[in-house]
């Protein structure tokens, strides 16, 4: 059992999206008009300009006269990722201060703009609390941020008016950058002295350094090629030759190898050894032997031919001989060669590790004298090393006191104030999600207020009459215009017998057949309560069914107001029902065979002045009793039961009606009355239809989804 068959009413995201699909007119104007209020709402805020500075302020204040601390630091040199963005939220909290802000307005004479600070016409306030409300005004649109991957401060000042907030922000910015330099204070001369004592020394010690670090290239001659540099060449050197020696270490073993591998072949039989791959003598020794076989097959061919004693007998024998002792001497001259080269490989590889030993004593002689070249390098770089320093340090020093120069500098001034307030695309954004939210809400609300009849049980609940059947709805319907469209709905049934459509239909026919099986009806009427709620559409499905089961079966159009049959299915109107009535054509005249067998067809014929009229005459019900000899089952098509007297007539007229209800459409309470008028005329009500039920809803599955979802699939998947 599947998770609908447990919880038939429980609605879910379907259910919700076939509302919405259904109420989208709702939506969309409560979007309309919250979008709409939302603009409106919007201009007549007033409006708020935004001007912005910017500083860049540098961990530490630039040293031009070298990477030395000044006597007063500003900022710091060394850094923890902590202690870096606290140095700066302090300087945001600077730039927002109250104090700073004063300094502005006071510097600026800023209490006196009356834009900043409005006068009233007896305005008594006295300097300080002009300062103090101008300084309040510019807190309360003074902010400031930066960026933690920043060294950027921006500094915002929001007002009123365009030019005031762009100036404010220029000045307040510039208030900042004094306020930092006026941090810097002189150095004394302390430092000065101290320094240049300690240049001497490191000057007297360089200058020693460097006499004996020349002593020891004089000493070595090492002025031509640097110690380095001779010890990088013995190095290069060892390693080709220890490269070399390897390589012929790897070459001797191969050859000596071979050579043992020779040298097991010696008890082999010459013609079948291997010993000739192994050497340079392989394409001699092939010839020769070619040359042997060949000499031997002639031999062979002699001694049958001419006998053992001829003399061409003996000198191929001799030939035989010969060149077998040319292949035996190729295979000695082989294990030769290859005793040649082993002995050639073991002299190369004598020679190399002799040249490699030399190099190797040479370089360790040199060893003593590169660790103290080394150590004379190291302190003659040490010592120039310290001399620059205290050389750099005493020169920033002496100067620091002219150094004017500050951590902070001006990064871009405000030149324009942007309108931050109203925003009218968050405005409208925020409008657009409320209403949307609150056009959601009352999309649903609606559903669940909607007053018309949906399901089959509120079918049942309204008229007392069991429901026969439902018809799906018919999405997939083309035509070039609307009366092709329905014409292409009315014969959906007909053109495919397999869709869920004709599966509805049939059930709806078994269930009409069991409804009365002793005494089954032949002359059905078929209303709705209002007009195009598919009462046309029922009747040809209906029709349709019955003759394909067999039964020979008359559609009627009684419809004498607004006839459709003819239309459906291609016959004309020109005589019909009302002709036959008034006497002007007989029965085989009226009558139109269909494309469906055993389905036949009366028009209405030209409309008449008087339908009612007509259909309460005894011609009419002599008409009927005539066709219900000829015809299983007869159909009425009738017009709508609560705008016309016609469709309580009929149900007269036949042995029962059927009542067709739009799901969605037809409302309640006018479903209740179409009921209640055919019960108070004493006709017989068969059942009701439900029509345009969409049966893909989870609501409707949990009945018919079993009996007809799968042919619904199909026919979407179509």
């Amino acid at each position: 059992m599947n998770k609908v068959d447990e919880e038939p009413g429980a609605p879910d995201l379907l259910f919700y999206l076939s509302v919405l699909r259904k109420r989208w007119w709702v939506l969309a104007a409560v979007v309309a008009v919250g979008v709409t209020a939302s603009v409106l709402h919007t201009k007549r805020k007033p409006k708020i300009f935004q001007a912005s500075a910017s500083v860049v302020v540098e961990p530490a204040a630039p040293s031009v006269f070298g990477s030395m601390q000044e006597v007063v630091q500003l900022g710091a040199t060394r850094w923890t990722d902590r202690q870096y963005q606290q140095y700066y939220n302090t300087q945001v909290d600077i730039v927002r201060n109250y104090e700073l802000a004063q300094v502005t307005v006071v510097k600026n004479r800023l209490w006196e703009n009356e834009k900043l600070v409005p006068r009233q016409p007896n305005d008594t306030r006295n300097k300080s609390q002009l300062v103090e409300a101008a300084t309040f005004a510019l807190v309360r649109g003074l902010s400031a941020s930066q960026n933690r991957d920043s060294r950027v401060i921006n500094v915002y000042v929001r007002h009123r008016n365009r030019q005031l907030a762009v100036m404010l922000a220029n000045l307040h910015v510039q208030s900042y950058i004094d306020y930092n330099l006026n941090l810097r204070t002189k150095g004394t001369g302390k430092a000065a002295t101290f320094l240049g004592a300690e240049l001497k020394t490191g000057a007297s010690t360089l200058r020693a350094t460097e006499n004996e670090l020349l002593a020891f290239k004089k000493k070595n001659q090492l002025f031509s090629v640097s110690l380095e540099d001779r010890r990088n060449i013995l190095s290069s050197k060892i390693s080709r030759y220890a490269n070399a020696l390897a390589d012929a270490k790897i070459a001797r073993l191969k050859i000596g190898s071979t050579l043992s591998y020779a040298n097991s072949l010696k008890k082999e039989a010459v013609l079948e050894s291997p010993i000739f791959a192994l050497s340079s003598s392989d394409s001699v020794a092939n010839v020769l032997k070619h040359q042997y076989f060949m000499a031997k097959h002639t031999m062979a061919s002699l001694a049958k031919d001419l006998g053992p004693r001829h003399p061409d007998y003996i000198r191929a024998k001799l030939k035989v001989n010969e060149l077998f002792s040319g292949i035996q001497r190729e295979a000695n001259r082989a294990r030769r060669e290859l005793k040649a080269q082993h002995s050639t490989a073991w002299s190369s590889e004598a020679k190399l590790k002799k040249e490699l030993e030399a190099l190797k004593q040479e370089a360790i002689a040199l060893g003593p004298k590169t660790v103290e070249y080394i150590r004379l390098v190291r302190k003659q770089k040490s010592d120039e090393k310290n001399y620059n320093f205290v050389l750099g340090r005493l020169r920033s020093s002496q100067m620091s006191g002219r150094n004017k120069e500050t951590n902070v500098r001006l990064h871009a001034a405000a030149r324009y104030g942007y309108m931050v307030s109203p925003r009218m695309r968050s405005a409208v954004a925020l409008g657009l999600v409320l209403s949307l939210l609150f056009g959601l809400g009352l999309v649903v609300l609606l559903e669940f207020l909607d007053r018309t009849v949906k399901t089959p049980e509120d079918v049942e609940q309204l008229t007392g009459a069991c429901v026969l059947g439902v018809i799906p709805v018919v999405q997939k319907v083309g035509g070039a215009d609307v009366a092709m469209q329905m014409r292409n709905r009315d014969m959906w049934v007909a053109e495919n017998p397999t869709s869920p459509a004709a599966e509805c239909s049939r059930a709806i026919r078994t269930n009409l057949l069991f409804a009365s099986p002793d005494e089954p009806a032949k002359v059905l009427t078929i209303s709705s309560p209002h007009p195009q709620e598919g009462k046309s559409t029922t009747v040809l499905y209906l029709g349709t069914t019955m003759a394909e089961g067999g039964k020979k079966v008359l559609l009627i159009d009684s419809d004498l107001r607004r006839p459709r049959l003819h239309k459906s299915l291609g016959l004309t109107r020109t005589v019909g029902l009302s002709s036959l009535i008034v006497g002007e054509q007989e029965i085989d005249d009226v009558i139109k065979t269909t494309d469906v067998p055993n389905l036949y067809c009366m028009p209405c014929g030209p409309t008449p002045a008087n339908p009612a009229e007509l259909l309460m005459s005894k011609r009419f019900i002599d008409i009927l009793d005539q066709l219900q000899e000829r015809f299983d089952m007869i159909i009425l098509d009738s017009p709508p039961i609560l705008h016309v007297t016609d469709g309580v007539v009929l149900a007269r007229r036949s042995d029962g009606i059927i009542l067709v209800a739009q799901a969605g459409k037809t409302n309640n309470g006018d479903l209740q009355q179409a009921a209640r008028q055919v019960r108070d005329v004493n006709a017989q009500i068969v059942g009701v239809v439900l029509n345009d039920l969409n049966i893909n809803d989870r609501r409707y599955a949990y009945h018919y989804g079993y009996a007809y979802g799968y042919g619904l699939a199909a026919e979407d998947a179509s």
